[in-house]
């Protein structure tokens, strides 16, 4: 019979492993200050109570030689497994080759567009304190950039890019991407200009 420690160990595993790959899934395109505290903790606390889960289920399997002991275990390493799952993914979904780089440096606030070759986009919009992340889909033809969304996060107002090149250099480059509208027409002022530091097109 199971101790009520042995339970309890075993209760707070799946609690802090449910609980890193649900903190994970909600914040995959959230990111604050001190979300690597957290994400540390957890991850430890989650070790720390599998170690000892692992060494009860060896303790009783000494004991009485039934594979049935290691069950707890098992449950442990399948969220091992999903925090492995879940990780490859943040990574992959960001892995193709970033083929067009532009962005704003404010004082406080900052944008930035990467294009990938693989025909998506990211957008980011950050701080000192934190960033936020959008995904989607574009096309480019000549100098023009069509995305698949009309506006994002209230920066981006428009599914409509285009490169262009500058009189005066920013930091030694001459070309920046502008919103425009269905005419062609700039619909923002420089404010919302995007230096491009990556042009691989």
């Amino acid at each position: 019979m199971k101790s009520f420690s042995e339970i309890l160990i075993f209760i707070l595993m799946i609690l802090s492993g449910l609980y890193y790959l649900y903190f994970t899934y909600v914040n995959a395109n959230e990111f604050f200050i001190f979300d690597g505290f957290v994400y540390f903790v957890l991850i430890l606390v989650f070790f720390i109570f599998f170690g000892f889960t692992l060494k009860n289920n060896l303790i009783r399997y000494h004991k009485d030689k039934s594979m049935k002991n290691f069950i707890r275990t098992f449950i442990g390493g399948f969220i091992i497994f999903g925090v492995l799952v879940v990780n490859f993914y943040l990574w992959y979904r960001d892995s193709s080759e970033v083929i067009l780089q532009a962005n704003y440096d404010g004082d406080i606030n900052g944008y930035s567009f990467e294009f990938r070759k693989d025909g998506s986009y990211l957008f980011e919009n950050g701080s000192v304190l934190g960033r936020s992340q959008f995904r989607g889909k574009y096309k480019i033809k000549d100098s023009l950039i069509f995305l698949d969304k009309n506006e994002i996060d209230n920066v981006v107002k428009t599914n409509q890019l285009a490169i262009r090149y500058i009189s005066e250099n920013i930091n030694g480059k001459n070309k920046v991407i502008v919103q425009i509208d269905k005419k062609h027409n700039r619909i923002e002022d420089k404010y919302f200009d995007f230096v491009i530091n990556i042009d691989k097109r």
